[in-house]
């Protein structure tokens, strides 16, 4: 799944085993960018590499680190997960997302889903 993360191999790991796998391997991090969003249940954003935040720097394949300042208050759960805020995460995927992907996933945040929210 990832390295030093063992899984049983009769099975293609889920989305939620490779979340899992994260935090068992970084306890410190936070799902920022596609990962946070496929948190907050936005369209679009499945099928993206992981993406996690670290208070220090940290590179492992397969996987996007960032590291940096992240204020206290764009932190939040999320399904039991902590991730960035549904705003700080447009935002993120706006900055680091590449070409016409910042406007399709940014456009993600902002239409009106099935349920009328926005």
């Amino acid at each position: 799944m990832i390295h030093g993360i063992r899984h049983d191999g009769a099975a293609t790991p889920s989305d939620d085993d490779i979340l899992v796998a994260l935090e068992t391997a970084y306890p410190d991090l936070v799902f920022v960018g596609w990962s946070a969003a496929a948190l907050h249940g936005v369209e679009y954003a499945a099928g993206h590499t992981p993406e996690i935040w670290l208070p220090a720097q940290g590179k492992r394949h397969g996987v996007v680190m960032r590291c940096g300042h992240l204020p206290a208050e764009d932190v939040v759960t999320v399904a039991g997960r902590v991730a960035t805020s549904i705003v700080r995460t447009a935002v993120d995927v706006a900055r680091f997302a590449e070409g016409d992907e910042k406007i399709v996933g940014f456009d993600q945040f902002i239409r009106v889903d099935r349920l009328g929210r926005s």
